[in-house]
């Protein structure tokens, strides 16, 4: 597939093409793991006050 889309852009004249399209692959390979891991943590965050409010609520 990567293949396919490799000659295609090759074909399409463009080198400028396929340096944004594997700079924009960087970026999501980097980006989503960095989104999920903040995810995370603000889910955990947000798991950690709801306890702390439940049980001041239940003293």
């Amino acid at each position: 597939m990567l293949f396919l889309l490799d000659g295609y852009f090759k074909w399409k004249g463009g080198e400028e093409i396929r340096q944004v399209c594997r700079t924009s692959t960087i970026g999501m390979v980097v980006g989503i793991p960095l989104m999920a891991v903040s995810l995370y943590l603000g889910g955990l965050v947000f798991g950690y006050l709801d306890v702390y409010v439940a049980s001041l609520k239940a003293n």
